[in-house]
């Protein structure tokens, strides 16, 4: 079996009824596409609430943004508490 980068995917959300630091949600899975990992998920974690389904293709896409953001080469705001902090 081979499985591409459009195949693997991160999902993240919240379990319960609050998204707070103790229900935050990290999972991953094989699956044909974003629907489908997320209805998978959703049928293993019955109190899930997605917030994000990405693929590893787009995950490779949004890390190459960041470091570029990293970088200087893409304008990002940026908070008043990371401003304090780079002095």
């Amino acid at each position: 079996m081979k499985v591409t980068d459009n195949q693997v995917f991160l999902i993240t959300g919240y379990t319960g009824g609050q998204a707070t630091q103790d229900t935050l949600f990290v999972g991953y899975c094989m699956a044909v596409d974003a629907l489908d990992a997320a209805n998978f998920m959703t049928s293993m974690v019955k109190t899930l609430r997605i917030s994000g389904v990405n693929s590893l293709h787009q995950m490779r896409d949004i890390t190459q943004m960041l470091d570029r953001v990293k970088g200087g080469e893409i304008q990002a705001p940026a908070t008043p508490a990371f401003l304090a902090a780079m002095g």
